[in-house]
């Protein structure tokens, strides 16, 4: 009777140690899957951070054209005033002036 006792002492002590590295296991898998969520999420985070400052850069690059644009566009319009203005001095004080330019 004290053997059997013993033997079934032993069996619950190896079914508990069977179920701490089964435990241990899970708890190792739910570690490993969280530490590839973390990856993932700075992954994904640091796409978007790239991707944000791509953006922004290319928002740079649209207002300095259109500032060159609009530069360009005053640069014309003051041409095209001189130009005006000297064909009106071409044509004379008191002659016949057309306005070609608004």
């Amino acid at each position: 009777a004290a053997a059997e006792k013993v033997a079934l002492f032993q069996r619950s002590v190896l079914d508990a140690e069977e179920r701490a590295r089964m435990a241990e296991e899970q708890a190792r898998g739910a570690e490993n899957r969280a530490a590839s969520q973390r990856a993932r999420a700075l992954a994904v985070e640091s796409a978007g951070e790239t991707e944000v400052a791509v953006l922004r850069d290319k928002l740079r690059a649209a207002r300095a054209e259109q500032q060159q644009t609009v530069e360009s566009l005053r640069e014309a319009r003051s041409r095209a005033a001189a130009l005006e203005s000297k064909l009106h001095s071409a044509l004379g004080e008191g002659g016949e002036k057309e306005r070609l330019v608004d």
